[in-house]
């Protein structure tokens, strides 16, 4: 224990903290003294490198119970870490301002008698890196099932490409893609990501006609649920054809190149998108286009509505739980 407190630079009351937090797992002996190996040294490590971060215990504890979520509990800390940046910055200019106003023998009721309007609201300036950071978390949530590849330079320039798509695509609606994503809990996230991971295991599994039938209930809920039909037009021009677009952009090289699962798994996704096409009759066509608006592409190809309906009705960006 000294010497890890030594070597770190931290108490035995912040080790001790970690440990309580079940963040490190160093063996205890029969005397009650801590014995820490070399992979007890590495969570210590990564402990403190998350709290140079700013992340929470919760957060850290998130992160190593739900380790393939990094990214989103990375990005969540950095909007919440700016937005407080921006509301210190407005608490200090309107202490400078309220400063300026008041006499030099002043009370409160001259601090009261300043003008509202003279004092700032906080609001942070959504900025290039908040942008790309969005793009990017967007981009992982669009192709959760394919992130389990390991990634070498080459395909961190290609998901770099993918990212650029991403954020050309979608653009102006960019800042309220930030807060949605950044206001998700964490169970909303682990519960939604691993759906869709688990649908396309499914298709890989060759389990077609389950998939099918997946895909008819979503058209039915747009066909009769108000909640999902509103989502659906709302989201069609700023959300649904740019990310239809995304997946175009990507499909037929980019994410082929990032992993050979995308190709397999696609060749399945579009007998399911098939099959369910061709249920469609003149009846139930007319009835999804006055749900919709109009607002739906059921075109032959490998990305349409349908392949979106597939992908984002359970997602964080259309479920209706979240919206």
């Amino acid at each position: 224990m000294n010497e890890i407190c030594q070597k770190y630079h931290i108490s035995r009351k912040t080790v001790h903290f970690y440990i309580q937090s079940d963040l490190l797992h160093p063996l205890k002996e029969d005397n009650n003294y801590y014995r820490f190996s070399s992979e007890n040294e590495e969570e210590l490590k990564l402990v403190l490198r998350m709290r140079k971060a700013g992340i929470s215990i919760e957060g850290i504890q998130d992160m190593l119970k739900y380790p393939s979520c990094a990214n989103f509990f990375l990005f969540r800390q950095r909007v919440q870490l700016k937005k407080g940046m921006a509301e210190q910055k407005c608490a200090v200019e309107n202490i400078e301002r309220i400063f300026d106003e008041i006499p030099p023998n002043s009370t409160p009721n001259n601090i009261m008698a300043i003008e509202e309007r003279e004092l700032h609201a906080a609001k942070a300036v959504f900025d290039e890196i908040d942008a790309r950071l969005t793009a990017r978390m967007t981009a992982i949530f669009l192709f959760t099932p394919f992130m389990a590849q390991e990634v070498d330079d080459y395909r961190q320039f290609i998901w770099e490409k993918i990212v650029n798509i991403t954020k050309r695509e979608l653009g102006e609606v960019l800042p309220a893609l930030m807060e949605h994503m950044a206001g998700l809990s964490t169970e909303t996230v682990v519960t939604l990501s691993n759906q869709l991971a688990y649908r396309f295991i499914s298709v890989m599994n060759d389990e077609i006609e389950k998939n099918v039938e997946y895909l008819a209930g979503a058209l039915h809920r747009l066909c009769t649920d108000e909640n999902t039909q509103r989502i659906w037009i709302r989201a069609y021009d700023s959300f649904i054809i740019p990310v239809r677009n995304i997946y175009q952009k990507c499909h037929k090289t980019l994410i082929h190149e990032y992993t050979a699962t995308y190709a397999r798994c696609m060749e399945k996704v579009e007998i399911v998108l098939h099959q369910c096409g061709q249920r469609i009759d003149e009846e139930q066509m007319h009835v999804l286009l006055e749900a919709t608006d109009n607002r739906l592409d059921l075109l032959d190809g490998p990305v349409n509505d349908l392949f979106v309906l597939f992908c984002m009705e359970d997602s964080v960006f259309l479920s209706p739980e979240i919206i």
